[in-house]
């Protein structure tokens, strides 16, 4: 007996050395217990109560055991967001070691040193930068050589810089460094970032910026005054009923889905800048839900961002609960769009496939929205290898990454409705390949409510008009 005491105070006092002192006070009680009824045990020479001194040493023992175990948990919890946390204040710290480097060594001309005569400083700005002539260098570019650089052609980026020079707020002549027209290399500076990735060394070779601070600041005012020239014009809901049945038609044509679809929905994740809690040890990802509305040219047609959980068209009056129906079987059913059925609920103007499809023509409702989801897996794919700033990026604030996003989506739809040039290289490489443009498990599915109430979509009768789409799909199948 002594020797088993002696084997459980050195397992016990070896383990309080690993959690720390206010754990060790909460473990060191039990070999005290453990001696008292040792000693009681002793000098007991009645077998029933020795038995039971036997069942409390037991149970003492096993106690003593799940204490470790709990305690050193926890401590291996708290070590690991410990270690989370310091990783994070490191790769901040990494970041503004960056920055500094940035600001204090100016970027030289990678061709050779620059003479004297090369160089001019502004007393006015804390930059010194070789006078170039990049925008008159970009003129010599091939159409290959623009593709491959801004993924649109070059009387593209002539157009932008036309409207944009006439609609856009950009910084001032001061900001950039040589006589060109500023806006021109701001916009060049802007579509090349979004277009390759934000790389700040590259950038700030190229264009002779060494201010990180500066080069946010300018894609920031290219992607507000791209918003602003374009966003009305080229993101615009469909109203006429023409529009409205060419769009139902051609859906019509590629799944059999009847002709009063007027979108598919896709929903995925933009990284945004780490941020860290100051409440917390814990550090926080901010991340941007991205929902678009795709129509059957893989034209953005309503787009929304959110923080914490998607909410397009989930209020009970939007533009697509505002639409006359339509003549299905000579039943009238509402114009709808097709949903996520992973976090949307179902609702007559938010249609999703079934679960667990059991008759026919359930699953071939599933199979026709399989059909069209391919719109919107097409259109999100150029949309992200076009925009390769979407997934290479974790390095821009919130508020500055929501408007790059948005400026994105209407250069999409610019560049669809005038020159389609797509390479399907772009969506080949470390950040695109295999890529599933879906939210992550940590979000939960949308609850179906109204003014704050649970919704039944039996009641709605959104069960009665997907059962009849789905009949309509399987009786022109047969």
């Amino acid at each position: 007996m002594d020797v088993e005491e002696e084997n459980i105070e050195s397992d016990a006092s070896h383990n309080s050395n690993e959690l720390g002192d206010t754990q060790r006070l909460h473990i060191t009680k039990y070999p005290s217990q453990f001696r008292a009824l040792a000693n009681k045990f002793a000098h007991e020479k009645n077998l029933k109560d020795r038995r039971k001194l036997l069942e409390m040493y037991g149970n003492h023992l096993i106690s003593f055991k799940r204490s470790i175990l709990l305690n050193r948990k926890r401590w291996q919890q708290r070590y690991l967001r410990r270690q989370s946390f310091l990783r994070s204040v490191f790769m901040q710290q990494l970041l503004e070691l960056e920055t500094t480097f940035l600001e204090l060594i100016p970027i030289l001309n990678l061709n050779g040193m620059p003479s004297k005569n090369d160089l001019r400083i502004n007393h006015s700005s804390d930059v010194c930068t070789p006078i170039t002539r990049f925008y008159k260098d970009l003129l010599k570019l091939e159409s290959d050589d623009w593709l491959a650089k801004f993924h649109m052609q070059k009387s593209t980026f002539d157009w932008l810089c036309g409207q944009l020079k006439e609609n856009g707020q950009f910084l001032g002549k001061n900001s950039l460094m040589g006589k060109e027209p500023p806006y021109e290399r701001q916009v060049a500076l802007g579509l090349y970032a979004f277009a390759t990735g934000i790389k700040y060394l590259e950038i700030a070779r190229i264009f002779k910026i060494t201010l990180r601070t500066t080069i946010c600041r300018i894609m920031k005012s290219v992607a507000e005054s791209i918003i602003k020239t374009f966003g009305d014009q080229y993101l615009y809901m469909p109203t006429s009923e023409e529009e409205l049945d060419e769009i139902g038609e051609a859906f019509y044509s590629a799944s059999k889905m009847p002709p009063v679809a007027i979108g598919v929905l896709g929903v995925c994740e933009v990284p945004a800048k780490q941020q860290v809690n100051s409440n917390s040890i814990e550090s926080e990802n901010s991340t941007i839900i991205l929902q678009v509305l795709v129509d059957n040219n893989m034209i953005f047609r309503k787009v929304k961002l959110d923080t914490n959980q998607p909410s397009l068209f989930l209020e009970e009056t939007n533009e697509i609960t505002n639409l006359s129906p339509k003549l299905i079987k000579n039943q009238p059913v509402s114009r709808f769009i097709v949903t996520p059925d992973t976090y949307y609920p179902l609702r007559k103007s938010l249609m999703h496939k079934y679960h667990d499809p059991v008759e026919p023509h359930e699953y071939d409702f599933n199979e026709a929205v399989d059909h069209l989801f391919i719109f919107r897996d097409r259109a999100l794919q150029r949309l992200f290898a076009r925009w390769r700033i979407l997934k290479c990026n974790g390095d821009i604030d919130l508020r500055t990454m929501e408007k790059v996003v948005l400026a994105c989506c209407v250069l999409h739809n610019v560049i669809e409705r005038n020159e389609k040039t797509f390479n399907e290289q772009w969506s080949k490489g470390p950040h695109s390949d295999n890529t599933k443009y879906t939210m992550s498990s940590r979000f939960k599915p949308v609850l179906n409510e109204l003014h704050g109430k649970p919704h039944s979509w039996k009641a709605d009768g959104a069960s009665e008009t997907r059962k009849l789409l789905g009949q309509a799909i399987y009786s022109t199948e047969m």
